[in-house]
């Protein structure tokens, strides 16, 4: 039996550290315990700042623990629509900040003597149809533009495997080992670390308030939102730039000695592998795929597990899956992530829209806010701009499309009907169902236990829907994320649904 997304990486011990009792005060409030985060307040430390860190839950439990954990400045094909949305300089410019996060991450593994399983190893992107193989081809051919290495592939120990492209000297580790340590040099420094605080709003006087669920309140010079979905409703319409999506990750029990290298591939269904080694020091394989939009899925959200299950034991020879997780990213309308100030000449920072490469985008996040608070010069400040000009055509006709499906969604939700009586439901199931004439989302546990919430969620107001696979409620409008009696898994949502005590 499996507990739904059981991370591997979360089988380390990780520190807990309290709630925020008291109002306070500090230099630089930063909001999120994930990669940014930490690495940021580490960071913000060695410069001298006082630090303040605040976790809605617990740390690195959002998408940070539940990643792959490649470390690459190979993004899928991403230097091929970064030439098509952006420019030749933008498009090397992102590639040299990923390099440059992947440089500091093994720099710090050196210096701070890290523990993490660090592994040099080569990213390859590869092909499995004749589409994807032209893909392949236009990405060699902005690698070739671009000035970056790579070497060209044509046997590859993966199923349907029909060419490929290997950019050498990136890496992979254990994200979590990784980040304890640096969160254990950021304490001895004197960051200040509070979780089950939840901020709600920022607003801004003589410095800036971060105010906090539990009524208390943070007083700050500089304020880093790193919560992956920017929390503040209004502040610039994030919830209008940035799509939501959910992918899934197994570990098997097998060892595959010819996956040398970290793989994924430009066709869908998409599928990631690499290899992870384990306490005993035997390298496993992981497999992750089968990606959908947030609360958006014409099957049941188990088939995506159940779908990787059946690769891992017909193909691979995988004799159990010792783990199953998965992950919420994040697209822009231009494929680069937004960092940096959310005004122009304000102290409050946004990082996000990582696009399922978190461990060097967020790094370069940390880095580049870092310099903005500290008044240092960063030739990435422009690149990551969340005010930045890039190709109109490119950005309207992706925002139109974005939100044309936000719309049907909230449409779709709004006019379907019930499912049924709440009496109807099985155990081990949810759904959108009658209770005393009114619409609810119900769910009834295995005990026979019903857990009935509002179906409107609390961000914008679109209906939820049920995510069978980890028995949450999933918004498909802007990816807000429930948990069967309300509580937010997910952002932008920071208030809860609603309970219904009449079942």
């Amino acid at each position: 039996m499996f507990v739904v997304n059981q991370s591997y990486w979360l089988e380390n011990h990780i520190p807990s550290f309290p709630q925020l009792a008291t109002s306070t005060k500090t230099d630089v409030c930063i909001i999120g315990g994930g990669i940014v985060g930490i690495t940021a307040a580490y960071l913000l430390a060695k410069e001298g700042k006082q630090v303040t860190l605040l976790e809605a839950t617990s740390l690195l439990h959002g998408t940070t623990g539940f990643t792959t954990a490649k470390v690459t400045a190979q993004h899928g094909p991403i230097y091929q629509e970064l030439l098509h949305s952006t420019d030749e300089a933008r498009a090397r410019a992102y590639y040299e900040a990923n390099t440059e996060a992947l440089q500091s991450i093994q720099n710090w593994i050196q210096q701070e003597s890290i523990s993490c399983d660090w592994e040099e190893k080569s990213a390859v992107i590869y092909a499995t149809t004749e589409n994807g193989e032209i893909t392949i081809d236009n990405e060699r051919d902005a690698y070739k533009k671009l000035s970056i290495p790579y070497e060209e592939l044509t046997d590859l120990p993966l199923p349907e495997a029909r060419n490929g492209l290997s950019l050498p000297k990136q890496g992979q580790f254990h994200p979590v080992k990784y980040l304890l340590a640096l969160l254990e040099k950021a304490v001895a420094k004197g960051v200040d670390i509070r979780e089950n605080s939840r901020a709600i709003d920022v607003s801004k006087g003589k410095i800036y308030s971060v105010s906090l669920e539990n009524g208390h309140e943070i007083e700050a010079d500089h304020v880093i939102i790193a919560t992956h979905y920017p929390f503040l409703r209004w502040k610039d319409l994030y919830f209008s730039k940035l799509s939501p999506y959910r992918s899934y990750a197994i570990l098997t029990n097998k060892h595959i000695p010819n996956i040398s290298s970290m793989y994924i591939s430009v066709d869908e269904p998409k599928r990631s592998y690499r290899t992870v080694k384990t306490q005993t020091g035997e390298s496993v394989l992981l497999i992750g795929g089968e990606g959908h939009k947030v609360g958006q899925s014409e099957e049941p959200m188990e088939s995506s597990y159940e779908r990787l299950e059946s690769e891992a034991t017909s193909t691979w020879g995988a004799t159990s899956i010792t783990h199953k997780w998965s992950a919420q990213d994040l697209k822009t309308l231009d494929h680069l992530p937004y960092i940096g100030r959310m005004d122009k000449g304000e102290e409050l920072f946004v990082a996000t829209g990582f696009d399922k490469w978190g461990m060097t985008n967020g790094t370069v996040a940390a880095l580049l806010l870092t310099d903005l608070v500290m008044k240092k010069d960063n030739r990435f400040e422009d690149l990551f701009d969340p005010h930045r000009d890039s190709s109109f055509s490119e950005k309207s006709s992706q925002f139109l499309k974005e939100n044309m499906n936000v719309g049907k969604e909230l449409l779709k939700g709004k006019m379907k009907n019930p499912s049924g009586s709440i009496d109807e439901l099985a155990n081990g199931c949810g759904d959108i169902v009658l209770l005393n004439g009114e619409k609810v989302a119900a769910y009834r546990d295995d005990q026979g236990a019903i857990h009935a919430v509002s179906p409107i969620c609390t961000h914008l107001g679109c209906d939820v829907a049920f995510n069978s696979a980890e028995k949450s409620w999933d918004c498909p409008c802007h990816g807000s994320r429930f948990t069967i009696d309300g509580d937010v898994i997910e952002g932008p949502a920071v208030k809860p649904l609603d309970r219904k005590n009449e079942v």
